[in-house]
Order: C-alpha cells, then sequence, then structure tokens
C-alpha cells in the first residue's frame, strides 16, 4: 500500500495548509487588490493565522495574537481611592494574560502577588480552578442541606464520607 502524504497522523492544520499553494494565494490576492494595503500580512499570511484561528476556535482578535506571540503578557494596575477622613489608599496589583493551550483560550488573572512568577501564580490558579471545580461537582452530586448532628465529629465524618463517595465514583468512571 503507498503511503500518501495527506491525513497521514499529521496535526489538522499542516494537513489544510499542505492543501493550498501559496503562489496561486498570492496572484489571486494581488488580482483582487488584496496586497494594496499591506503593511506586514500579505494575503497568504492573513489565511493562515485566519485558518488557524478558526481550527482552534478562537473567540477573538486578541486570544488570536496571544496565540500567534505565545508569550505570557503583564499588565502592572494600580487603584486608589480617598476615604472619608482624606487619607489616599493604594492598591498595587497585575494582571497575567496567557492562553491556556488544554482549553485554547486566552486567560486573563488578576493578582495582587507582584513577587512571584507569573508561571508559578498560572499554575496556582490552575491548581485552585481544579478545587473550585470539585467543589462544584460535590454540591451537584450530594447537596449538603442537612446535616445528621449537631457536633463537629459528625459534621467532619458526614463531610469525609461525601468526600470519599465522590473519589469512588471518579474511580469508578475510569
Amino acid at each position: 500500500m503507498d503511503k500518501s502524504i495527506h491525513f497521514s497522523g499529521q496535526p489538522l492544520y499542516s494537513q489544510v495548509i499542505k492543501l493550498l499553494d501559496k503562489s496561486k494565494i498570492l496572484q489571486i490576492s494581488r488580482k483582487h487588490c488584496g496586497e494594496h494595503y499591506v503593511k506586514r500580512f500579505d494575503g497568504w499570511t492573513h489565511l493562515v493565522v485566519m485558518l488557524y484561528a478558526v481550527i482552534m476556535h478562537f473567540d477573538s482578535l486578541r486570544e488570536i495574537m496571544a496565540s500567534v506571540q505565545a508569550e505570557v503578557r503583564i499588565q502592572n494596575v494600580t487603584f486608589s481611592k480617598i476615604l472619608k477622613d482624606g487619607t489616599t489608599l493604594i492598591h498595587h496589583a497585575r494582571i497575567i494574560t496567557y492562553v491556556d493551550t488544554k482549553k485554547h483560550k486566552l486567560l486573563s488573572l488578576f493578582t495582587n502577588n507582584l513577587k512571584s512568577d507569573p508561571n508559578e501564580i498560572i499554575e496556582f490558579y490552575r491548581k485552585r480552578w481544579e478545587i473550585e471545580l470539585l467543589f462544584k461537582q460535590i454540591k451537584q452530586n450530594f447537596p449538603l442541606k442537612y446535616f445528621y448532628g449537631e457536633s463537629a465529629n459528625t459534621i467532619k465524618i458526614q463531610i469525609w464520607m461525601t468526600l470519599i463517595t465522590n473519589l469512588l465514583l471518579m474511580v469508578m468512571k475510569k
């Protein structure tokens, strides 16, 4: 059986690009005055970037730019508020924007941690989000509307049993 260069386990994006003729695309673009206002993107580059955006399901130009640039962007922000006594309260924070490669989405994190490395903060928020999803799952599957007793020990036992039950269900699903 002969080997085909198409659909041979290559990523979908590269398969689509290989089907296109760059010189033909540029010729059509020039013919229809698509190259008239070119500053950085010619017709071919524009097509390649837009195909990438469609395949990756991006929702905005900001997501496309962040993905193409593939970097973590940090923006320092300062908030100030004048209190009733006339003193000014100043708060420093930063917005860390990055592309989540698993979800193919551009995410922005707001933090007042100005010292830690941005990648550490991204990992911290990712783990924190997993905990939030666990709490959401437990609330949906095992609503703790009433406790079986009033003592702290009884409440702890009920919560631990809920966590163990959830863990067993997760193991059974895999």
